[in-house]
This record gives C-alpha cells, sequence and structure tokens, in this order.
C-alpha cells in the first residue's frame, strides 16, 4: 500500500519546482531505528540534537547498510541517510528501482528497510537527495 502526500512547492528562476512531501508514515521494523524512534518520544527537547549525534556516531562506526538477521535465510538490510531537507531516494538496491526513503520524526535521518535471502544482500545502489518531481516525469 502506498500512501500519498501533498507536495511542497518552491519557486526557482520562475519555474514553479515540487519536491515530494517528507514521509513519515512508516515505521520501522528493525531494532536499531524502533530503540531510536522510542528514545525520540521521551527525551528532552534539550537533548535531542545529543541522542542524534550519538545514533549517528554509532552508525558511521558500523557502515551502511546495516544488517540484521531474521533467521538462518533471511536478513532485514537498513538503508541510512543524514542530511537531506525534503527528500532521499535509493536507486538500485534490492528492489532496482527508485524507492522513497522515510524521515525519522524529529531528526534530519532518513531510511529504508528491505528483507532480502543472504546471499542477495550486497547489491550496488546510490542515494538522490532533494529530488524533484519533476526529475522523474518527463
Amino acid at each position: 500500500m502506498y500512501q500519498f502526500t501533498h507536495a511542497n512547492s518552491i519557486h526557482d528562476q520562475d519555474h514553479l519546482l515540487t519536491y515530494a512531501a517528507p514521509c513519515e508514515a512508516v515505521k520501522s521494523k528493525s531494532d536499531l531505528l524502533s530503540n531510536l524512534s522510542k528514545q525520540l518520544q521521551v527525551i528532552a527537547p534539550s537533548q535531542l540534537n545529543r541522542l542524534i549525534e550519538q545514533f549517528w556516531q554509532k552508525i558511521k562506526a558500523q557502515q551502511t547498510p546495516i544488517v540484521e538477521p531474521i533467521n538462518e535465510n533471511f536478513s532485514r538490510v537498513i538503508y541510512l541517510w543524514r542530511g537531506a531537507k525534503q527528500n532521499v531516494r535509493l536507486v538500485g538496491g534490492p528492489s532496482n528501482d527508485h524507492e522513497w526513503l522515510t524521515r525519522i520524526p524529529k531528526t534530519d535521518i532518513w531510511f529504508k528497510e528491505a528483507i532480502v535471502k543472504d546471499e542477495a544482500r550486497l547489491l550496488q545502489y546510490l542515494f538522490l537527495r532533494n529530488t524533484k518531481l519533476s526529475t522523474f516525469i518527463h
């Protein structure tokens, strides 16, 4: 099921350019991101930036994508991006498509999860950030 949200419009050199609105409706199934989301719900606003920075330092030390084993045949692969303002797309990866990442509320961290067979994990991918919808409509 897809959930569509409104888009944000901006003016750029007399052209109307539209960004897809950031999606925050998808909930992570990963232990890593679920734990972060729980912490974000109860943390004092003054501690928010510190929590996000600590989380991201841990991610940088592990490198991405993060792989969480599910069973002997399958794993959850978590693609992460930090810093985009409007949107992030995963190009390639398990679906070999252009997929929107979800922003974790109260952060500038974006994620996409995929369940894959263990032998299929190492797939080529790249990120597109702050992509205008017109980029994909021709």
